[in-house]
């Protein structure tokens, strides 16, 4: 039977959120709301299996990766229970990966770091999927040399490090047939393709966009991360507004941590802009997502399954409609009107083709 066998590197909110949303599916088969793609060339939900990750936080090293995804600081909301798997979690190398200045990290194991290329290929991992905190740019890098270079596995790049510009890593990824898809995650109904969506609704009726402002609360710990190392993050959901908007504007995005929101997201977007004559135009938008890591799992189950389709067929580097559709600091950009019928074409491929 086919499966896609993930790795994950830092089994925080976001790792959660995924692993229990494919015990969810795996619980109820036929189940197809909040997917966009029910089956990719006949790979479900149901097909994904975790077979490694790696954190560095005390209270996850070393516990099955079923347990260590309801540990603290995780605090996203329970959405189904997930069986033990006999899978533990390894140690991975800090670097700059852990949360800078943050008591919602935890504290860090004093493990010595796993081999991590060795457990991938132990574990017969086909892609690796990087979950670190905005700001983590050196412990971005080194998981993606890992997963390349090292083990020969594909590599999906969730955090706002980018890494999809790092030309050896692209050309390697090329020469072995190992998708890279990068970089940031757009969630699937965030601020981000929402925001993207006003802008171009104004763009399309003749409006001008004067400047548009973002604020975004949470209460988890990469919340707690983005108020200390806030630069990737901000200059990631900025370049995703400003792609849309074909004249000068301004953009500017901030971050704030409330602990009683927990995994709850808060976001408030104000958009000013003038039409006919300079007349002006504000458009204000309230969001509030309960379960904010959900955006980044409904996001995860297509790009592990798009990865192993694409390894199985060895189209290997860069996949232009995978980063431009679900990622905001996409190598290039292609509109997404354009990439959502080439990724429905591979998701309608017969497995082997």
């Amino acid at each position: 039977m086919r499966q896609v066998r993930v790795a994950l590197v830092g089994l925080g909110n976001c790792a959660s959120a995924f692993m229990q949303g494919i015990e969810y599916y795996r619980s109820h088969p036929g189940e197809e709301m909040g997917l966009l793609f029910p089956s990719i060339s006949g790979l479900k939900p149901n097909d994904i299996s975790i077979v490694a990750a790696f954190d560095v936080t005390e209270s996850k090293v070393g516990k099955d990766i079923a347990e260590a995804i309801f540990a603290s600081p995780n605090n996203t909301s329970s959405i189904c229970d997930v069986p033990e798997s006999g899978i533990a979690v390894s140690m991975g190398h800090v670097l700059d990966g852990a949360g800078n200045g943050s008591a919602l990290w935890g504290e860090l194991s004093k493990k010595r770091p796993d081999n991590v290329a060795r457990t991938l290929r132990e574990a017969h991992a086909d892609v690796l999927v990087n979950l670190l905190p905005s700001g983590a740019v050196s412990a971005s890098r080194f998981y993606a040399t890992q997963a390349l270079q090292e083990a020969g596995v594909a590599f999906v790049n969730g955090s706002a490090s980018l890494i999809c510009n790092q030309k050896e890593l692209v050309d390697w990824a090329v020469a072995e047939g190992l998708p890279l898809v990068g970089d940031d995650f757009k969630s699937q109904c965030g601020t981000t393709v929402f925001t993207r969506a006003l802008l171009q609704m104004v763009a399309r009726r003749g409006g001008t966009t004067a400047s548009v402002q973002q604020m975004n609360w949470g209460g988890n710990a990469d919340f707690a991360n983005l108020v200390v190392r806030p630069d990737a993050k901000r200059a990631s959901k900025n370049a995703a507004m400003e792609k849309i908007v074909p004249h000068e504007s301004s953009f500017d995005t901030g971050f704030g941590f409330l602990p009683s929101l927990r995994d709850e997201k808060r976001a408030l977007v104000e958009i000013n802009a003038c039409q006919w004559a300079g007349s002006p135009i504000r458009v204000r938008l309230e969001l509030a997502v309960s379960c904010d890591s959900a955006g980044a799992a409904g996001v995860m189950v297509d790009l592990v399954r798009f990865c192993k389709c694409l390894l199985e067929s060895r189209r290997g580097g860069i996949s232009d409609p995978l980063c431009s559709f679900y990622m905001k600091s996409p190598p290039t950009d292609m509109p997404e009107e354009q990439a959502f019928p080439m990724l429905q074409a591979i998701a309608a491929e017969t497995p082997g083709t």
